[in-house]
């Protein structure tokens, strides 16, 4: 009976831990502040690790306007989603691997195609 008990608590120790290590792993960037085309990069920088992240665009009001769902990426491997709108940021969900494997940015594009500013996602 005592080992049941310490299987079960140790299990649902695991099974919390791992829903607080899913909470924490987060990379944003500043918001553009400018009527403009955003892009949302984020690249896997390990040599040997998978990483699997999410990429969200929200306005400055922090909705949420679109998300990429999971997306796998190997090592050197990089992904980016895009949204024409104002005043724009983006986050970066890491789902598995570590946040020191990625790199996140944000390119802010005028009408023409040519990159007005760049901004690097921090952990939050």
């Amino acid at each position: 009976m005592k080992t049941l008990v310490l299987v079960a608590v140790t299990v649902s120790f695991i099974l919390s831990s791992a829903v607080v290590a899913h909470a924490g792993k987060r990379l944003t960037t500043g918001a553009s502040g400018l009527s403009s085309n955003v892009e949302c990069t984020v690249l896997n920088v390990s040599e040997t690790k998978d990483i699997t992240v999410i990429t969200k665009i929200h306005n400055g009001a922090g909705v949420l306007l679109s998300q990429s769902g999971e997306v796998t990426l190997g090592p050197g491997v990089r992904t980016f989603s895009g949204h024409a709108a104002s005043d724009l940021w983006c986050e970066f969900l890491i789902v598995s691997g570590s946040t020191k494997d990625v790199r996140g940015s944000m390119v802010i594009y005028e009408g023409s195609g040519n990159v007005v500013a760049t901004e690097v996602a921090r952990e939050k």
